[in-house]
């Protein structure tokens, strides 16, 4: 369900648990009873919980058949495996939130001439007919929903959507008090104690170890623990302390004890990572590590499955240290600055103290980078966050004489703040820290991964970093997360430091890089405040070997598909940086020139950068600041609105919207 079916009607389907059934499968593999077993899509043995005891009874059926889009654990043990072609190579259909119906098509045809699972299990049900497309159409067709005619088809394939789908009504869902606790009273949950916890498995980013074999996903840090290539423990300082088990930072990574943990016969030896805001004796770890197969992700992290019962959570766990140390890689202290930089402050003492007081005191040691207000406060006094240093107040304002602020000496004209400017405003009210927007910047911009060695070294390439802090109690903190990204200042202090004018100002305001002047300096990353810009210390994008093993030769012929055409692959020595996608503003202008419209003069939302598009919870507006109209424009007129660093004067085009909290003091 996507977070736009928030507030309205939808439609609850009841679908099937995770290894729903697995335990019956187990209990006729044992008996003798199965003499073929076919997966379809599905890894059962790395992804089952080791109290089903699947892994033993595999072996036990004559002929198993594995399909699926890669050899994995399961596909390698089986008799056969027959590669499927992905979702986006096949026909199918889905149903959204609200109960509308639609059609799967394919983008491209399968690489490698992989079939559709459809294909199969048509083929093993003996259908004349084996061609997913056929199948899926006679499957819409025969339930008689206005497409017997060839043009009806042809519409719902254009427009995604089938028209006179009859939906069911929704209906009020009904619960009686009385049948919930009469279930709850049958569930059997046992108190976790020191020395019987309880451990926690979640299915975050990897999804179980689906997306596991992804390197993107692989190198993206948790939100929480900001660990990236590997797995943890996760506990409350209280129990770390208890036990004895300590994780620590060291130079860009962090040193962690091991833990022994076992239930039931079972064991497992993981890193521990000690994280504020857990409960006592509960253990948390993120699953789809530790896998045995797979060029990205083979023994990387721990697996935790072989503990879990049959489900996500097990209890009566035994935790016991290990001597042995190990370091893990996390970004959490990576380009980190002196001080505490969240400032949790009413709005009432943000607008009205003087500069000179405690609470307002800004330089190295006290940066309120993150600012936080309560709800309250902020609906009492309606104060204002001055914006000293911003923009112009006139680049508000059309036709209005514009003023040039006072710039230092550079290689580049002084930029005049007429037409079309850009500019962002992030929602700290809104950021969740889902990491989607860093994903998406790396699909758009073409950022390379580096691999754990690399991070552990400091040297990632995201172009968006997400800062999370903790603030309060450290047994029951409050967590808050910040996307920063290049600021794009107009009193860039990076400009003035490349000898070879690689980074400039355009005539729209954007910071821009001309990879082809740069020549690996490192000035303007060392003169970057905020620490956002990422150097190509290797030749992470493979571009200039000359000589590629037949296998790799191949490997990469497909990854070279995963690249945007409309920007550039940076190669090794390179400085590089968020930009706004200027190649989506360039085909913005494109677009309307060959309309005939002013390329100039884009109307807003004409533009949308890759993070903004796919935020889920709409955090990130970028447009024309000149356009007083704008949803930006309207934005940084906003009292929450701040700039980060605003007494270095270096007046920056993405300013953040201070986070509101209206707290429940009956819950807190």
């Amino acid at each position: 369900m996507g977070l736009a079916a928030l507030g309205q009607g939808m439609k609850v389907t009841t679908g099937s648990a995770p290894f729903e059934g697995l335990g019956a499968l187990v209990a006729s593999l044992e008996a003798g009873a199965v003499e073929t077993l076919a997966i379809f899509e599905s890894n059962p043995l790395y992804a089952a919980p080791g109290g089903y005891g699947f892994t033993a009874a595999f072996g036990k059926a004559k002929t198993t058949i594995h399909v699926g889009v890669l050899a994995d654990e399961t596909g390698t043990k089986a008799t056969w495996h027959l590669p499927a072609a992905h979702f986006l190579e096949s026909w199918g259909d889905a149903e959204a939130w609200d109960g509308t119906a639609s059609i799967v098509q394919p983008l491209m045809h399968p690489l490698f001439g992989a079939r559709a699972p459809t294909f199969v299990l048509a083929q093993l049900a003996g259908m004349a007919d084996t061609n997913d497309k056929v199948l899926v159409e006679a499957t819409w067709r025969g339930k008689g929903m206005a497409l017997e005619e060839n043009q009806a088809w042809r519409k719902a394939l254009h427009e995604g959507v089938i028209e006179g789908v009859t939906r069911a009504a929704l209906e009020p869902l009904e619960l009686k008090a009385t049948s919930i606790v009469e279930g709850l009273s049958k569930v059997e949950v046992k108190a976790p104690t020191q020395a019987a916890l309880e451990l926690v498995a979640l299915h975050t980013q990897t999804q179980a170890g689906l997306l596991s074999n992804v390197e993107w996903i692989m190198e993206l840090p948790d939100s929480m623990s900001k660990l990236c290539w590997d797995n943890a423990v996760l506990m409350a300082p209280s129990l770390a302390k208890s036990l004895g088990v300590a994780s620590a930072v060291d130079r860009n990574r962090y040193k962690s004890d091991l833990i022994e943990l076992s239930v039931d016969g079972r064991k497992i030896v993981a890193p521990t990572f000690v994280l504020p805001g857990l409960a006592p004796f509960t253990l948390v770890m993120n699953s789809g590590f530790g896998r045995t197969f797979g060029l990205t992700c083979k023994g990387v992290g721990v697996d935790v499955n072989p503990l879990l019962g049959k489900g996500s959570a097990v209890y009566g766990v035994a935790a016991k240290k290990k001597v042995e140390t190990v370091e893990l890689c996390s970004t959490q202290d990576h380009f980190s600055v002196p001080g505490n930089p969240l400032r949790e402050l009413t709005f009432a003492q943000m607008t009205s103290e003087p500069a000179s007081a405690p609470e307002r005191k800004l330089g190295l040691g006290t940066r309120p980078l993150f600012r936080s207000g309560d709800a309250t406060a902020f609906a009492k006094d309606g104060g204002k966050l001055f914006r000293t240093g911003d923009l112009p107040a006139k680049a508000l304002e059309p036709n209005t004489p514009k003023t040039n602020p006072v710039r230092p000496i550079q290689l580049t004209a002084d930029i005049h703040y007429e037409g079309q400017q850009w500019g962002m405003v992030v929602d700290l009210s809104a950021c969740i820290g889902c990491n989607a927007c860093t994903v998406a910047c790396n699909s758009e911009n073409n950022i390379p991964s580096v691999g754990r060695e690399q991070v552990m070294l400091g040297r990632e390439m995201h172009w968006i970093r997400i800062d999370r802090y903790f603030s309060g109690d450290v047994e029951t903190p409050e967590a808050a997360h910040q996307p920063v990204a290049c600021q794009h200042c107009e009193n860039a202090p990076c400009e003035p430091v490349c000898p070879v004018s690689a980074t400039v100002h355009d005539e729209e305001g954007m910071n821009g890089m001309a990879y082809n002047r740069c020549i690996g300096t490192r000035y303007c990353a060392n003169n970057c405040p905020f620490k956002v810009r990422r150097f190509n210390y290797l030749d992470y994008t493979h571009t200039a070997n000359f000589y590629v093993e037949p296998f790799w030769k191949e490997r990469m012929k497909t990854l070279e598909l995963q690249r945007n055409p409309d920007v550039s692959v940076r190669y090794r020595g390179v400085m590089e940086k968020c930009t706004y996608c200027t190649q989506r503003v360039e085909e913005a202008k494109i677009a309307a020139k060959r309309e005939g419209k002013d390329r100039k003069g884009l109307p807003d939302g004409a533009v949308t950068p890759a993070c903004a598009e796919t935020c889920p919870t709409q955090a990130i507006t970028f447009g024309n600041i000149n356009d007083e109209k704008s949803r930006v424009a309207e934005l940084k007129k906003s009292e929450r609105n701040y700039e980060m660093l605003q007494e270095l004067n270096i007046r920056p085009r993405t300013t953040y919207l201070a986070r509101i909290k209206n707290e429940n003091e009956e819950l807190t």
